[in-house]
């Protein structure tokens, strides 16, 4: 893994706009690490929308700070990205085969998420509860005002 890790980051020095999605495979090795200042780096570097980046990114800050503001804010917007991530690890959708093509939003993607940075939430127990209670009050909530 370090010897990955090393190639992706020289390969970012070189083609730092990275039209080849590097990124996403480096920020799961620094997930997996625990490098959470090179993750916040790369996330903030590569500022964009997208299960990989959002459910990291929330995920990054809960493991920092735990349950705040922020963290909590991060998630709920997550959720209103792509709603389907939470339930696959549960079972309740079924996670859909590889595919070419990714559709931001849809289960094509949820499933990608979850068959490459799934593990990051299952291997942290307070993580996957949070997660899970979160997307439970985010859907009682959803589209009532006030």
């Amino acid at each position: 893994m370090d010897e990955a890790k090393n190639i992706y980051e020289e390969l970012l020095e070189l083609n730092p706009d990275d039209n080849q999605g590097v990124r996403y495979s480096l920020l799961l090795i620094y997930m997996i690490e625990g490098s959470a200042n090179k993750a916040e780096e790369l996330l903030n570097t590569y500022d964009e929308d997208g299960a990989d980046w959002d459910y990291n990114r929330s995920l990054l800050l809960f493991r920092k700070s735990g349950v705040t503001i922020e963290s909590k804010t991060a998630l709920r917007k997550t959720f209103s990205s792509n709603i389907y991530v939470p339930a696959m690890p549960a079972g309740a959708v079924d996670i859909p085969g590889t595919s070419n093509y990714i559709t931001p939003g849809q289960p094509d993607e949820a499933g990608s998420y979850v068959r490459s940075c799934g593990a990051l939430w299952l291997d942290n127990e307070e993580a996957i509860k949070w997660m899970i209670e979160e997307f439970e009050q985010y859907l009682t909530h959803r589209g009532k005002v006030g």
